[in-house]
């Protein structure tokens, strides 16, 4: 009777042995772990390549774009001065044209026997910040006070009070009663007494003050 001898099934077995053996195992593993770290550390130097081609590339693109960007900066401070400018110039020509007509107007009611020496304003602002009511804050108030005083001398008799006509020609005029106050628009401050003109001996003046007071007025 003849012997069945199973090669292949001899060879299965010595594979399936190898395949087991824990020492292959562990240098498969090992060869696996090594590689993959070899990997991560390519990729990583790949990255920060990347990075740092991304970092020249900003810095070049800073670079071209600092000379606008101080050009554009200089541009807004000059914006922002010229619109201070205006302000101011806007500012000056209200006080030019207050004043301007203001010498106008006392051009026009001079009285040459009622000379004028000397002529103070005082402008003031008073400030009131209303008290919050709720998350808006409102806006502060300012209120323009305008106070002229005048000191002139009256060269005409005791009984022709001349000053008195000073003032009644003053607040007749046009642009005058448009801004003097309703009520005590017009007071005498103080008199002199009777004083020689050391130009003219023959002649005497009553020295007076005068305060003209403007309607109050608020700005915003």
């Amino acid at each position: 009777m003849p012997i069945r001898i199973n090669l292949l099934a001899e060879e299965l077995h010595a594979a399936e042995v190898r395949r087991r053996d824990p020492v292959k195992r562990a240098v498969v593993i090992a060869v696996v772990v090594v590689g993959s770290a070899i990997t991560w550390y390519f990729s990583l130097l790949a990255q920060k390549g990347m990075g740092n081609a991304s970092v020249t590339r900003n810095k070049e693109q800073l670079a071209a774009i600092a000379e606008d960007a101080e050009r554009a900066r200089a541009a807004l401070n000059g914006v922002t001065k010229l619109e201070k400018r205006i302000n101011q110039l806007n500012s000056l020509g209200t006080n030019r044209v207050l004043w301007g007509t203001f010498m106008n107007a006392m051009q026009r009611v001079v009285m040459p026997d009622v000379p004028l020496t000397q002529l103070r304003v005082s402008q003031s602002y008073e400030i009131e910040t209303p008290a919050p009511t709720g998350r808006v804050p409102l806006p502060a108030t300012a209120t323009e006070v305008i106070n002229v005083s005048i000191t002139a001398r009256d060269y005409g008799k005791a009984s022709d009070q001349l000053y008195d006509r000073f003032r009644k020609q003053v607040m007749a005029d046009d642009w005058m009663r448009q801004l003097l106050a309703d009520e005590k628009g017009i007071v005498f401050d103080s008199f002199g007494g009777p004083t020689p003109d050391r130009n003219s001996p023959d002649k005497s003046y009553v020295p007076f003050t005068m305060r003209m007071n403007f309607k109050r007025v608020e700005r915003r």
